[in-house]
């Protein structure tokens, strides 16, 4: 069973790619037996603004054509955060927390509302 990484869903979903065909191609050869994982979710939404991706129907894509070592509903939440304004490795950390709380440095988990245990130097005697 064969894993994809991300240069294939992205030539799956931009407009035009120099590797659109043998993609598609290889889509037809190996359907059904695809897998991939995380990573390339995150990958997708590092390059989302630079190809005018979708990132939600690029989601539901890549899950309709190949199996995922994560619950899909992870990466949805992640986009959402991303929507709502959180960096890309941010928004994946928080969905991945669930409703546990993070403990982080970073003030933006607070900012969009999400339970923080602040991760700070201690107070000098």
């Amino acid at each position: 069973m064969p894993y994809a990484d991300t240069d294939f869903f992205l030539a799956l979903a931009k407009k035009e790619d120099w590797l659109k065909e043998p993609a598609q191609s290889l889509l037809t050869e190996h359907r059904g037996h695809i897998w991939t994982s995380l990573v390339t979710f995150v990958e997708i939404a590092y390059n989302a603004e630079e190809y005018e991706i979708d990132l939600e129907r690029t989601a539901l894509n890549i899950l309709e054509i190949a199996d995922v070592d994560v619950n899909p509903s992870r990466i949805f939440q992640a986009y959402a955060y991303i929507e709502d304004g959180l960096n890309v490795m941010d928004a994946f950390h928080a969905a991945a927390a669930g409703q546990e709380p993070i403990i982080s440095s970073d003030h933006a988990y607070g900012q969009a509302g999400i339970e923080t245990i602040l991760l700070q130097p201690n107070d000098p005697e």
